[in-house]
Order: C-alpha cells, then structure tokens, then sequence
C-alpha cells in the first residue's frame, strides 16, 4: 500500500506490483501464521522470511482485534527496519535514479525508493496522507475504509511514539489492461520519533478468511509497505519509501517492469505536490511538526 500509506492507503504503501509467477495464496486454514516461504527472488512469489498466506497472522472473526493488529504491525515494522538501514544486506539491488530518487528492487515486485524533498516533515506526511493528494500521488488509489481502531498505547515500539494503529481495506483499480483491480487488507500504523522528530507509516497484510475480496478484485499480499519521513533540517526532509508487494494473480512482465520504479518515484510526486501547495503548510497536524530550536 501506500505503501501510500494511506492507506487510507499506504505507504505509498499500496499494492501495486506485479509478476507473471504471482498465485493466488493457499486457504488460511491451512497455513499456521508466522512461518516462512520461499525467497522473492526475480519472479518468485515470496521470500525467506515473509508468513505463509501472506500475513503476520490470521484473524479469527470472533476473536479480540488489537492483539492481533500489534503482532503484524511489530513484524512490519521489523521488516522496514531491516530494509532501510541496510539495503544491500537485505539483498536490494541499485535499479535507477529518476529527479533525484533512487530506486532499489529485490526480486521481480519489491520496489524502495529514497529521496530528499525540500519541506518540513509534517508538510510530507500531510500531503501523503491527504485524501485530496491521492489522485496526484497514486493513480490506482480508489478507496480506504478503516474497520478497526487500536488503541495507540498498545503498540510500543522503542525509540518510538505510536499516533495510530488501525485495520484497513483499500481498493485498487487496475494499473494497464490486461491486469484486474487489486484489494488489500491488512494493519496501518503511524509512529514518531521523539528524538528527532522523524515519523514513520507502516502497512502489513493481515490474513482473515471471513473479509474475501470483493467481486473482481484479487487480493494482494503486501509484507511491508509504507514509509520514513525524516528531518534534516526545518525544511529538509529524508523520505524513504517501500513496497515489497506480492500482487497475486498473473500479470505481464511488461507491466511489472513499469509499475515498480513508479511506485517509488512517489517521492518526487509528493516533492512537487508539497512545493506547489506551500500556502497549506501551516495546515500539518500539530503532533508532526519539528520542535524548533532557538534562532531557526
């Protein structure tokens, strides 16, 4: 999603990806959670360490929602950590780089992106997550629906402050014939470091056999998907963006090569779209802007 993670749609985080091996996951009943898969590697469905049936876990109807909407938002976060502070130990390779983002990829549908963007953190993480932003940052977006609140105290996370913890839904049309619209469910969640001010949005797929996709829709497993906003100045944010997406379905190897660098060059749509609606910087939710020190 998302990720954009706005998830809302996600981290830029949204299912956006595509492959020609992709299948549709087995039935949850017949996988434990938190087991692991075969590597992603160019075209393979899955990774070393991604859960069978493509979430952290399953979800019973009937049982409580919040533990179950902190053990997949811990396992996102843990998978994010992993990829962004060593890219190449977590097997991302160079790609490209297009108007100052570089792209990575690991195996045929897991895309990151990296990339300065000249506005304060909370400008960024407004404009990813404005609902009037969608259309300019993410072409497939169509909806997102919240189903479920956690209480944000649940989620504890070192180093971090977690603002929000929820399970949603999001809809995706088709990014190019001959591909259907793609639907995720799974667990979003926001946190900010107080140390720096630096804010993060996480999204993972959740499994529940009891929420199918609607008609049409394939549903798409995403392991980690969101992004770091981070200050480097007063008007100077890191933006780093990541989507390891499995999309399900079969999809054209042509549309796959397209998809994947564009869904990290939300970097560059969210720098322009922060930088033409400068008058709405003061509109940035309270809790994101960076403390200001004397004389800045």
């Amino acid at each position: 999603p998302g990720p954009q993670a706005g998830p809302q749609a996600g981290p830029q985080a949204g299912p956006q990806a595509d492959a020609n091996t992709s299948a549709a996951p087995p039935p949850a009943s017949a996988l434990p959670p938190n087991k692991v898969s075969a590597e992603n590697e160019a075209g393979e469905r899955g990774s070393r360490d991604r859960p069978q049936g493509g979430g952290a876990a399953e979800v019973d109807p009937k049982a409580e929602l919040d533990p179950m909407t902190v053990e997949v938002a811990m396992e996102g976060i843990r998978r994010m950590d992993e990829a962004f502070n060593d890219p190449a130990a977590a097997g991302w390779k160079p790609h490209s780089t297009r108007d100052g983002v570089q792209i990575l990829t690991r195996g045929a549908t897991w895309g990151m992106g990296m990339g300065e963007i000249p506005a304060p953190v909370g400008v960024v993480f407004r404009v990813q997550e404005e609902p009037s932003s969608k259309g300019q940052l993410d072409k497939q977006f169509l909806s997102g629906k919240v189903l479920h609140v956690t209480p944000p105290s649940k989620l504890r996370v070192d180093g971090w402050d977690t603002i929000e913890l929820t399970l949603v839904h999001n809809l995706y049309k088709s990014p190019a014939w001959p591909v259907g619209p793609r639907d995720f469910y799974g667990v979003r969640a926001t946190l900010r470091r107080p140390t720096d001010g630096a804010v993060r949005v996480v999204l993972r797929s959740a499994v529940a056999a009891s929420f199918p996709s609607p008609s049409g829709y394939t549903r798409s497993t995403v392991e980690c998907g969101g992004y770091d906003a981070i200050p480097r100045g007063p008007e100077e944010t890191l933006m780093k963006y990541v989507n390891m997406v499995d999309p399900g379905g079969s999809i054209p190897s042509s549309v796959v090569k397209i998809t994947i660098p564009d869904r990290a060059m939300v970097i560059a749509r969210v720098r322009k779209v922060a930088l033409s609606t400068r008058d709405q910087w003061h509109l940035a939710p309270e809790w994101a802007n960076l403390p200001q020190s004397p004389g800045v």
